[in-house]
């Protein structure tokens, strides 16, 4: 029979133990006060190798790259303040300070275009445009010092709160084959059902990261994400928009747009102003421009059509006219009336801008058991909108979208006094006279044209005016 140790043995066990605890323990300070002794020692050499090579650092964005990863591998952080021991040795504290804040300055500038979440290769062209410097001169890894959070082949700059979750990103890239998704889509993709695919779309919405379009000829509402829509690192050819002039095959290129749009304002000064209804954003630029100028409305105002008049920018705010005038990054509103009751409210189920002998347009739509439509006039003297029935003779002319132009009575075919309006089928068009209120649906006849009452795809026909080129 085997004898069990007594207390002794317990003893000297537990004192063998000890014993041990405290050669370990001596072993790993002795480990620790080396590998402290070896970092001072390599801290030392980098503050010594930045001293050396502190104009390459500051000058040369590579350079500074590789330095940033040799530093991190020891946990040194030498942009951790614009203020520290590092930033007075290397002298590119305040570089990196006045960097970030114009990355968070050019953030919450695009933020009511793209929603909080901007392109990488955007945000770099629009810093080296502020800085005015070449591209070549800061790296992406010097953008990266910002939260970051990628999605699928792109990284994004967020400036927003929201915590993306796994759905969240799922949208997200998907959303990068066209730069919009249909709750249709997101079901079919991911096996969700629709009350998923439509809870995950409309908290991007309420968040800002998402933006609907219900306009479309398919009657399905369209997700649209300015974040990956016409990215500048898109794969395929090139997204372009031109202005062409049709008779002489004469094109003007101008840069890639930001986000989606629906109506583009062309000045007699060359000024081109796109937006889409309802938002408070507007892009601007010139011919020759390298990117579009981003300019939003104070909340709570919106815009609901834009037009030029004699070099004035209008803007329709609700139904209150305003003058709009754009600067660099800024716009200014200044409306010419005040808000409608329901007494001296106009008319109608849609509005849009228009002009006629170089006086500003209110023109209605309203959608009963027949298609009704009302032009207005700015009474500057009474600050309000005045219907009128009269244009002098002259006729207007209205795409599906808006105003397209107004026309004198010489012309042979068109009746004075009346509204010209695209339908949504292919060469389809109403001529609406405001003397006597009837509307006419006409479809034009030509070889190959589609049988009438066709179930063909909506195509809204358009409006060209050789005369007026």
């Amino acid at each position: 029979m085997r004898r069990r140790p007594g207390i002794a043995g317990l003893q000297n066990a537990a004192a063998t133990r000890d014993q041990f605890r405290l050669v370990g323990e001596n072993v790993a300070k002795v480990r620790t006060d080396v590998m402290k002794e070896q970092l001072a020692t390599f801290r030392t050499q980098l503050e010594e190798f930045a001293r050396k090579h502190k104009n390459d650092i500051r000058k040369n964005p590579l350079f500074r790259q590789q330095f940033h990863e040799m530093c991190a591998k020891v946990g040194v952080d030498p942009l951790a303040s614009n203020k520290g021991a590092w930033a007075e040795l290397l002298g590119i504290g305040d570089f990196y300070y006045e960097l970030g804040v114009q990355i968070v300055d050019i953030c919450i500038a695009t933020r009511a275009t793209n929603g909080g979440l901007i392109d990488l290769l955007d945000l770099r062209k629009l810093l080296c445009q502020k800085r005015k410097a070449d591209l070549g001169s800061l790296t992406s890894d010097d953008c990266l010092r910002a939260i970051i959070i990628s999605v699928g082949k792109k990284k994004l700059v967020r400036s927003v709160p929201t915590e993306l979750n796994k759905d969240h990103n799922g949208i997200l890239e998907l959303a990068q084959a066209e730069g919009f998704v249909t709750v249709e889509q997101v079901e079919r993709k991911f096996s969700w059902s629709t009350g998923r695919a439509i809870d995950v779309l409309e908290t991007l919405l309420k968040e800002g990261l998402a933006m609907i379009d219900d306009g479309h000829r398919d009657g399905k509402r369209r997700y649209w994400f300015p974040c990956v829509t016409l990215s500048s690192d898109s794969t395929g050819a090139d997204a372009k928009l031109l202005l062409l002039r049709l008779f002489t095959g004469e094109q003007l290129r101008l840069p890639r747009v930001f986000a989606p749009f629906s109506r583009v304002i062309l000045t007699a000064d060359l000024l081109v102003v796109i937006f889409l209804p309802g938002r408070a954003t507007v892009q601007h630029c010139r011919p020759g421009d390298a990117l579009w100028r981003v300019a939003s409305a104070p909340a709570p105002h919106v815009f609901d059509d834009l037009i030029s008049v004699n070099g004035t920018l209008y803007a329709l705010v609700g139904l209150r006219l305003a003058t709009l005038q754009l600067s660099e990054s800024s716009l200014e509103l200044s409306f010419l009336g005040g808000e409608h009751d329901d007494a001296n409210r106009p008319e109608g189920d849609r509005f849009m801008l228009g002009e006629c002998g170089g006086e500003v347009l209110l023109i209605s739509v309203e959608h009963e058991e027949r298609v009704v439509y009302r032009v207005f006039r700015w009474a500057s003297e009474k600050r309000k909108w005045e219907m009128i029935t009269n244009l002098g003779g002259r006729s207007l002319f209205l795409g599906l979208d808006g105003f397209a132009a107004c026309v004198d009575q010489d012309h042979p075919g068109v009746r004075g006094d009346c509204l010209y309006a695209a339908g949504r089928r292919l060469g389809e068009w109403h001529e609406y006279s405001l003397a006597d209120g009837t509307c006419d649906v006409c479809n034009a006849d030509y070889p190959g044209a589609p049988p009438l009452n066709n179930s063909s795809l909506i195509r809204p026909s358009v409006w060209i005016f050789p005369s007026l080129c």
